[in-house]
């Protein structure tokens, strides 16, 4: 990037680039916090419960869970926070109003998501868990039946993210989420004798419970609780819900992919499934404390951004963003790549896990880590497309990363094995980070000209 719009840029508008900065750090910092915590949880876990026949069954539950979760979370996040933006404008009253109504509309898409959980635990079970024996099978549906009513409280507690994300308060959404792998732990530790692997299910369901109570008073002492009210639709609220679906549908097409490497890897023999499993550890921790933390700074202040329609300060702070990034994790990608074999044998290599396991796990790896640079950039330019209520365009691109997932894992697993899996994803996150940016600044040059054309049509 050229050194003068460097300069130009720390002129114009270094405050904003020193806050979102912050914020970042911020969130990396909370992120850790709670993935040590969760990092305790899953060795009291192992402790516990080992590899057993529960603990598969347990895991086959906490998986169609986490998907479904998964894709809500990030669909009211990114849909909410843009719309929250572009509220400011509006009276408190009617400000208010509408935010108790958005909240309703929450509630009742929870509830029926819940319930729809509930009643369809067997089947997701038997879709997923085919292999599964059938007390295992039994087992895991009924902890699908649990789980179904921590995700409605997953649900609600996203929106109250949302709301304090918008308002900056992130220190506050980074932690919270640490009272779950603190309550699955002392459920562990008080109930395993007498509930055996239901202590893990019933601990998520009261750490999710604790985190909506904190949010509740939280958010009331910060003034800013929203209420339950007769649902009524207007126009802001159709955008709201239009955005949402189409999120909907772009994150369980990317939310596939995964889905879809775990089934392809399984036609390789044993220990494919598992490499991949292991081999995403490390680049999924990058991913949470760099791409996450980044993208949840960046999304609120890009849409105060798009709501002012400052479409200069767009362009430069995504511009400045994807160099910086690229910048900072190319040579951090390099080092990993380097290392990967180090890393692994650190961190796995004892017990069953052979010097021969940890060769092919070091190979994936090093696939998935070069995954890094495109990935972290990606997610900033799907965060301004979100400010700029363009998540149907993320629809698209996921549908071609889906049909480019599954041609490249047909032709390089034939020649790479379980690493030719991982390196499709790479094409993958290039594809998708390419697309994003390109939309993201035509986006903002369209809008940016029918800003323009309201100007003249009211000045005339």
């Amino acid at each position: 990037m050229p050194i003068f719009e460097l300069t130009l840029l720390r002129r114009t508008i270094p405050s904003s680039m020193y806050k979102v900065a912050q914020a970042a750090i911020i969130v990396a910092g909370a992120t850790a916090i709670v993935k040590f915590v969760a990092f305790i949880k899953e060795a009291v876990v192992a402790r516990f419960f080992g590899l057993s026949r529960e603990m598969d069954a347990f895991v086959i539950a906490y998986s169609v869970v986490s998907f479904l979760v998964g894709i809500l979370i990030s669909t009211i996040q990114a849909s909410l926070i843009p719309w929250l933006c572009g509220l400011d404008d509006r009276k408190a009253p009617t400000r208010d109003k509408m935010v108790n109504q958005a909240l309703t509309i929450t509630v009742l898409v929870a509830t029926v998501f819940a319930f729809a959980l509930f009643l369809s635990a067997d089947w997701l079970i038997t879709l997923v868990g085919y292999a599964l024996p059938e007390q295992s099978h039994h087992l895991a549906a009924e902890l699908v039946k649990v789980f179904s009513v921590s995700l409605f409280f997953v649900v609600i507690n996203a929106f109250f993210h949302s709301i304090l994300q918008k308002r900056k308060h992130f220190l506050i959404t980074g932690l919270t989420p640490v009272f779950t792998p603190l309550a699955v732990v002392m459920s562990i530790v008080l109930f395993t004798d007498d509930y055996g692997i239901y202590t893990l299910a019933v601990g998520a369901v009261g750490g999710a419970i604790t985190e909506t109570s904190i949010l509740l008073l939280l958010l009331t002492r910060l003034g800013a609780c929203p209420r339950l009210t007769r649902p009524r639709i207007s126009a802001d609220l159709r955008n709201l819900m239009s955005q949402s679906w189409v999120m909907i549908v772009g994150a369980a097409l990317m939310g596939s992919t995964l889905l879809v490497d775990r089934s392809m890897a399984s036609t390789l023999g044993v220990g494919a499934v598992s490499a991949l499993a292991y081999a995403s550890r490390v680049p999924s921790l990058i991913d949470s404390l760099g791409a996450t933390a980044i993208a949840t700074a960046v999304l609120p202040y890009f849409s105060d951004m798009v709501s002012r329609k400052d479409w200069t300060a767009c362009r430069q702070h995504l511009k400045v963003y994807a160099w910086v990034l690229f910048l900072v994790s190319f040579p951090v990608m390099l080092a990993l790549v380097y290392a990967s074999g180090d890393i692994v044998r650190l961190i796995f290599q004892r017990g069953e896990f052979t010097a021969q396991d940890t060769a092919l796990v070091s190979s994936v790896q090093q696939m998935y880590l070069l995954a890094i640079p495109p990935f972290i950039i990606g997610m900033v330019a799907v965060r301004m497309l979100s400010a700029l209520s363009m998540n149907y365009v993320l629809t698209l691109i996921n549908i071609s990363n889906v049909i480019i997932n599954v041609a490249l894992n047909i032709i390089l697993r034939k020649r790479f094995g379980a690493a030719g899996i991982a390196l499709s994803t790479v094409f993958v996150y290039l594809n998708s980070t390419f697309f994003c940016l390109y939309f993201a600044f035509r986006g903002m040059k369209r809008k940016e000209a029918e800003s323009r054309g309201i100007c003249r049509s009211v000045s005339g």
